[in-house]
């Protein structure tokens, strides 16, 4: 199982949103994904669930009480995208060290067989969830929101991979970006300027994702945002970037 997570030191950095269309991307291409949600706001598991403590009975150590909650995903779906859901009382596991977070992910993603990728989606912050997250990763996979400061949080989060070694970063790529402006443009670019194209050995997705009003409407819709709107662009670009990512799985 190929194990990644999103993260973005940045609030707003597009994290809940790129875990779920990638998710969404890969059981379109017949993979079976287990989505897994640290931030104790529970954003993603609204969106596709319902909140719950699982992933706070997780990383507490009762395992029996952790519930996978399958994802509804329309009729085309070809694969299998389940959660575990977060709700606020995750917060108090904050508390725990991140190398217990890390050895509680790990003994799920032991015991989850069948999964092709698992996903976490941890909060926007330096401390034990974000940590164990990417320590219990194969890799990061950065979402850099185009705008002014979109950098920011990228080399906050880069800082973070190389003080503690916690998991490389497979790749970042730009998002949320407004093509009629010259500044959003100029992230992806910049992004490749800066850290190379995945391909070529760098770090840089050379896909990047457009500005879609309806993704925020699937979001508030609780749909998948190919169920939402087949037609998306930002659906196309996601599916897009999955595609790149599966060839570095081959590679």
């Amino acid at each position: 199982m190929n194990t990644y997570t999103f993260a973005n030191l940045k609030g707003g950095s597009g994290s809940t949103t790129s875990a779920v269309s990638v998710a969404e991307a890969l059981i379109q291409e017949g993979k079976s994904v287990l989505v897994v949600d640290l931030d104790p706001q529970g954003s993603l598991s609204r969106w596709v669930a319902s909140r719950s403590g699982s992933s706070t009975a997780l990383l507490s150590g009762d395992f029996d009480a952790v519930e996978i909650e399958s994802v509804e995903q329309g009729n085309d779906a070809r694969g299998t995208f389940d959660v575990v859901t977060a709700n606020r009382s995750l917060a108090q596991v904050d508390n725990v060290r991140a190398a217990k977070v890390a050895k509680r992910i790990e003994r799920l993603w032991d015991s989850s067989s069948g999964y092709d990728h698992g996903l976490i989606d941890p909060p926007p912050s330096v401390g034990a969830l974000v940590l164990g997250a990417l320590m219990a990763s194969d890799g990061a996979l950065a979402p850099v929101e185009a705008g002014p400061g979109a950098m920011d949080g990228l080399k906050d989060t880069m800082q973070l991979l190389n003080r503690t070694g916690a998991t490389p970063l497979i790749g970042a790529f730009a998002c949320r970006v407004d093509v009629r402006t010259t500044l959003d443009t100029q992230v992806p670019d910049g992004l490749l300027d800066e850290l190379g194209a995945v391909d070529d050995g760098g770090t840089s997705f050379r896909t990047f994702v457009r500005e879609a009003i309806a993704m925020r409407e699937a979001q508030t819709a609780g749909e998948l945002p190919g169920s939402y709107d087949p037609d998306m662009t930002a659906v196309a670009d996601y599916r897009d970037l999955t595609s790149e990512l599966l060839t570095l799985n081959k590679s």
